[in-house]
Parts: C-alpha cells; structure tokens; sequence
C-alpha cells in the first residue's frame, strides 16, 4: 500500500538460517535506527511462523533509495549484527503497484537475481 507518498520495505530475518543470531539485538538495532533517522518514518517487527520461525521488519518511508543505503550501511554492515543478518534475511519493498510487484533487494542466497531500484 502507497499512502501518502509513503512505501513500505521489509526485511524477513530467518533465524534458523544463522545459528546463533541474536534477533533481539537486530531488532534494538532498527528500534535505534528508527530513533535517529529522519528517513523512516515508521518502523514495527511482527513475528511470524511458516514451518520455520520468522521476524518481519517492516520500515516506512518516503525514499525507499535512501532508506535501503542506510540499512545497507548500519544493519547488514553492521559489525555486531551483519554477519548473521546477511545469512539469514531477505530485502524487498514495495514496487510501483505495492507488493503486486515488490522488488528483491537482498537475499541470504547470492543465486537469488535482485532487482535494480530507481529514484521513483
């Protein structure tokens, strides 16, 4: 959904896939990132089950470019953190139609092709 100029990006976090993540301490890490960044606008972790245990980390913005370079650089680069979250998660946001035609951003399986953003 686009409200308001508003685009919604998740990242899946699969702790199953990375012994030893530390979730809670991802999910501070966001909560922190949500605090001091004037690119989200709205921030929620939602845990779910589908077989296997998950954490939905859904982030609102008005610049899906931006926010993903600062995820990118604060939580999958981050020291603590990044390691077991690039073993363990998938990047997608909404494309132009929501999440009819949502784009991949990342994947914990580097044969996973990903999508190209623009400044839309």
């Amino acid at each position: 959904m686009n409200v308001g100029g508003m685009k919604h990006l998740c990242i899946q976090v699969q702790p199953h896939r990375a012994v030893g993540i530390d979730t809670a301490g991802v999910c501070g890490l966001c909560h922190e990132l949500a605090e001091s960044s004037a690119e989200i606008k709205r921030f929620g972790a939602f845990e779910g089950n589908d077989e296997e245990d998950y954490i939905n980390l859904m982030f609102e913005t008005r610049s899906v470019p931006r926010l993903w370079e600062l995820l990118k650089e604060k939580l999958y680069g981050d020291p603590i953190h990044g390691p077991g979250l690039r073993g363990a998660s998938m990047a997608m946001c909404q494309g132009a139609h929501g999440w009819d035609d949502y784009l991949q951003l990342y994947h914990f399986d580097p044969a996973v092709i990903l999508d190209k953003l623009t400044n839309r």
